[in-house]
Order: C-alpha cells, then sequence, then structure tokens
C-alpha cells in the first residue's frame, strides 16, 4: 500500500478556543490521495494524518497492519496523541426552524 502522510489536515480534536488545527498546506496531499482512490481503485491508497505530538512510525505501522489484517479498512485515518481517530456519520433529529423576522423579496 502507499501511505500518504500529513500533519494537520483532519481537525480531529478542537483546539483551546474553538478552533481545529488546520494544515492547508498539506491539503493537497489529502485531496490527491482521495483523487487516486477513486481512479485506481484496485491499488490501496491510505491516508494518515499524524499530530505533531505523535509517534508517526507507530501510527503507520499500526495502520499498515490494519490494511493487511482487515479488508476493507478505513482508508483516512488521524492519529491524535497515540490515539486512533476515524470520520463517522451519526444521526441528529431535526430542529424546528425559526420564523425571520425579515419581510420582503430576495434575489440571491
Amino acid at each position: 500500500p502507499l501511505v500518504v502522510r500529513v500533519c494537520g489536515v483532519v481537525p480531529a480534536l478542537p483546539r483551546a478556543g474553538g478552533l481545529p488545527a488546520s494544515g492547508a498546506a498539506h491539503g493537497g496531499s489529502w485531496g490527491f490521495a482521495r483523487v487516486l482512490r477513486l481512479e485506481q481503485p484496485a491499488r490501496r491508497i491510505l491516508s494518515l494524518d499524524v499530530s505533531a505530538a505523535s509517534d508517526t512510525r507507530h501510527a503507520a505501522r499500526a495502520l499498515l497492519a490494519e490494511s493487511v489484517l482487515s479488508r476493507p479498512c478505513e482508508d483516512e485515518v488521524a492519529w491524535v496523541r497515540r490515539v486512533r481517530l476515524g470520520a463517522r456519520l451519526r444521526r441528529e433529529s431535526a430542529r424546528p426552524a425559526k420564523r425571520s423576522k425579515v419581510a420582503g423579496a430576495w434575489l440571491i
């Protein structure tokens, strides 16, 4: 497998102050790996986002072991403080919309 390693692209954990970490300079590599996965489905392309505080070698070895042992495994993983994180969707209930007090016509 090909492992694309970046730092700080995925806002895995919020920082103090509520703003997530963002490594915009590495975002192109993350997107390139996504395109490779779509255009070359027979190849194993893995994306690994490692925070500066994490051990890169440990994270890469764990991700490679997971890709060999379990198929399919997650293609995009973030490691923060030696903890593996993956994106998850969760169901939310719809909230009623607030009524706007603005009158008139709007063209967008």
